[in-house]
């Protein structure tokens, strides 16, 4: 079998996983969400207004757009769908970080270092 074709084989293993199964239901969800594309559309309205105002002509107004930014921002980040959504992809993103450890550690036969956060001991970023 070819690399390319035991990665994708891979792929699909991990997208056929629980771990796998989990993100792409919580990404539908998500994304599916009418209460959600509702705020991200008025969210990006709201930022084209922004740019379109100079807090020295409209101050007032400035500062209830990025007011009205501020509880949008926090009602899609902190919504159950939001928040189920990124949990799922930080665990697939981890399935994915270890099985890259794995393949380089078979590579180069040392198996990499755990992420210390700083970026000078690490050979690539997560």
């Amino acid at each position: 079998m070819e690399i390319m074709e035991l990665a994708a084989e891979i792929g699909k293993q991990i997208k056929d996983s629980p771990e796998g199964k989990a993100f792409l239901e919580a990404k539908a969800a998500y994304e599916g969400s009418i209460e959600i594309n509702n705020a991200l559309m008025e969210y990006q309205i709201q930022q084209q207004a922004l740019e379109q105002i100079t807090e020295e002509t409209e101050p007032a107004a400035m500062a209830r757009i990025d007011d009205r930014l501020t509880e949008l921002y926090t009602f899609i980040t902190e919504h159950p769908q939001f928040k189920a959504y990124e949990a799922a992809e930080m665990t697939l993103n981890g399935i994915i970080q270890k099985v890259q450890a794995t393949i380089v550690a078979q590579v180069t036969g040392k198996m990499p270092a755990e992420c210390t956060h700083d970026c000078s001991t690490c050979g690539g970023c997560h």
